[in-house]
């Protein structure tokens, strides 16, 4: 697999998580329909990656950053990672405005929110993450675009639940009318970790980043989602 990566050179930083008064309080207001791209800044690799092209993407923040292993199977041996840590949606958003002309992704893979989850109204998080979708279908109309579930974290899994299920929620029911397939594999990491001392799935101590064995997860989840929707459009 050839893959153009632009994250894992940061791979020491750690994600802070900032915890509001609750979930109920940050969807009050009023949720904008689209976000805007935000700019950080970056080192110069993470600039260069975007101007590579392949037969497959994966994009977002760190968890996309250090997947490594087993994207063949879901977005082909030509794979182009511009997964980068500490990005939300708005950084992500940011970084694909400054690529150029059209991509020849067949399939593309998003993993972004989680960063944004415990900070921002769900409704804002689910259409940054779908404003990603827009972008990307915008650079490459042919491929088929996947947006992996934000996942349970922390330890015990159960403090995240009230912040990323309602995100999810968002995205399962707008996949269709969006035009990209949903991947949740929340449902396995949550029989292996929650309420349990450890987590085989996630790595320790922050429960926040995936082990091999819990890409191994993703992958399988979204391979699954794939075939599903390949059935459905015959």
């Amino acid at each position: 697999m050839r893959v153009f990566f632009a994250g894992l050179w940061l791979s020491a930083l750690s994600l802070s998580l900032v915890h509001p008064a609750s979930a109920q309080s940050r969807d009050s207001d009023f949720c904008a329909p689209a976000i805007s791209a935000v700019p950080r800044i970056y080192p110069a690799e993470a600039l260069s990656a975007l101007h590579e092209d392949g037969t497959g993407l994966i994009v977002g923040d760190s968890i996309a950053a250090y997947w490594q292993v087993g994207l063949e199977p879901i977005l082909g041996s030509n794979v182009v990672n511009l997964g980068f840590p500490q990005d939300q949606p708005g950084n992500v958003l940011w970084r694909l405005d400054k690529i150029e002309g059209r991509r020849h992704w067949i399939r593309a893979l998003i993993i972004a929110g989680v960063n944004s989850s415990w900070k921002s109204k769900r409704c804002d998080v689910a259409s940054g993450i779908e404003s990603i979708v827009a972008k990307v279908r915008s650079l490459s109309p042919q491929a088929q675009i996947l947006v992996m579930a934000v996942l349970p974290h922390g330890p015990s899994l159960q403090s995240s639940l009230p912040f990323v299920d309602p995100i999810n929620a968002s995205l399962k029911a707008d996949a269709l009318n969006k035009g990209f397939i949903f991947v949740d594999p929340s449902p396995v990491f949550l029989a292996n970790c929650e309420n349990k001392p450890s987590c085989p799935l996630l790595k320790m101590p922050g429960w926040l980043h995936p082990t091999q064995q819990g890409y191994d997860v993703m992958a399988r989840a979204a391979q699954k989602a794939i075939s599903l929707s390949n059935s459905i459009s015959k």
